[in-house]
């Protein structure tokens, strides 16, 4: 059950909150399957041009890498996707995901003094290791001198309180932790949702910054732990190094040598988490 206006997503109010940063179209939908398949039907179809903002209420068929699902509940939880356009000459796209994390990191720090921590590539971690948020970009080529389009999906927990116990799923349990709970200002969903476009937006506007590794490291959840890396089945253990210029996880191997990832998934070995 919703408790009270602070929970209500709300396009006006965000748009408000936002003031002179210009996310395009912000549309507002009481359900969908993932508002990410919705933007990109979006634009596929010539409906929309980027930069726009589609969010959820409540999203059904939210997944992120790997085709894991997100768990999802009206008030409790904020589902939404910004698609931004990136020149076709930029450098590094597939960095986009780690700058969007440092970014909206950045921004919930600031506004509301969270305490949050990336978890390489594409989630937000508490400082006990609970998971806050998934994201996910996926890529529209431009082609011909047109701009590339990123829909960059971000799927948080707001206050899991609004949640009842029995309809989060038993597998998340215990593992989740909401950006209320880690934050030291209060602040409503909208507030949420205007910090998180901002960190978008402000990714796709300075991909050519230097500084990633930098600001990387500060928020580096997995710095110098032990972990296995699973690299399309193929499993790989080292110490956790940090990421390189291109956003790469830099994985140091028993031999002392380094190798850097484009993608797969790090888990923390139990004794080190």
């Amino acid at each position: 059950m919703i408790a009270g206006k602070k929970h209500k997503v709300d396009a006006f109010e965000i748009s408000k909150l936002l003031e002179k940063h210009t996310p395009g179209e912000i549309t507002v939908l009481d359900e969908v399957g993932s508002t990410n398949t919705v933007s990109l039907g979006k634009l596929e179809s010539g409906e929309m041009s980027a930069p726009f903002v589609t969010i959820a209420r409540k999203q059904s068929a939210g997944h992120g890498r790997l085709g894991r699902k997100w768990f999802s509940e009206e008030g409790a939880t904020l589902c939404l996707s910004v698609a931004v356009p990136l020149d076709a000459a930029v450098k590094n796209i597939e960095s986009f995901t780690v700058r969007a994390g440092v970014s909206i990191c950045r921004e919930l720090s600031n506004a509301f003094a969270s305490e949050v921590f990336l978890k390489w590539p594409n989630d937000i971690y508490s400082a006990g290791g609970k998971k806050i948020a998934g994201m996910l970009a996926e890529l529209k080529l431009g082609g011909f001198g047109k701009p590339h389009i990123i829909v960059f999906g971000v799927g948080i927990n707001y206050d899991l309180s609004i949640a009842g116990k029995s309809e989060i799923p038993a597998e998340i349990k215990g593992i989740a932790a909401d950006i209320k709970s880690v934050s030291k200002e209060s602040f409503s969903i909208n507030e949420l949702a205007a910090a998180v476009i901002k960190g978008v937006l402000h990714a796709a506007s300075s991909m050519g910054d230097a500084g990633l590794v930098r600001d990387f490291e500060r928020l580096d959840w997995l710095k110098d732990r032990e972990v296995v890396f699973n690299v399309s089945g193929e499993l790989e253990s080292g110490i956790a190094r940090g990421i390189d210029g291109k956003g790469r996880m830099v994985l140091e191997l028993c031999d002392g040598s380094r190798r850097a990832l484009n993608f797969g998934e790090a888990t923390t070995k139990k004794d080190n988490i």
